[in-house]
């Protein structure tokens, strides 16, 4: 029997590389000069992935109803009206977003897959950065956007 500590150990570095096992299929013949290891046995990256946010889930769900007085009544009022917010890199498509929506499935994020076209967001790593800096401050000065009149731009 594997130990928890380990499992998730093997759990995190199998997620860590996930974007490369969902990576476009147009990228594949490009990156095939680097070895990827491969997922668990009779695991999908769907399962993987869905493990994970599975795990995480319900850390998060642990955690909120044991740190809140009236935290179960409080979670279970709105457990099924969460939204998610995934990121993925800037290159997927249809096809591994379509993944990912279905991990969020596998991971009872959500309960089905028509579910989770609404209720799990995707957006791509540079708008989630942009979005980060934006609210916090760090771009108000250095970021302007110039508009040009004359060109409609």
């Amino acid at each position: 029997m594997v130990s928890l500590d380990i499992w998730v150990a093997q759990l995190i570095l199998w997620v860590s590389r996930f974007k490369v096992h969902m990576r476009p299929k147009a990228l594949e013949k490009a990156q095939m000069e680097y070895s990827v290891s491969p997922l668990p046995f009779g695991k999908s990256v769907e399962d993987v992935f869905g493990d994970f946010l599975a795990y995480i889930y319900g850390c998060i769900e642990d955690y909120f109803k044991t740190s809140r007085a009236h935290g179960q009544s409080m979670w279970d009022s709105f457990d099924d009206r969460i939204t998610f917010v995934l990121t993925h890199p800037n290159g997927y498509e249809v096809r591994e977003q379509a993944l990912m929506r279905k991990a969020a499935v596998k991971g009872k994020l959500v309960p089905n897959e028509e579910v989770a076209k609404t209720r799990v967001q995707l957006v791509t790593e540079g708008e989630a950065s942009l979005h980060y800096c934006l609210d916090s401050g760090l771009a108000d000065e250095a970021l302007k956007v110039r508009v040009d009149h004359r060109s409609g731009a």
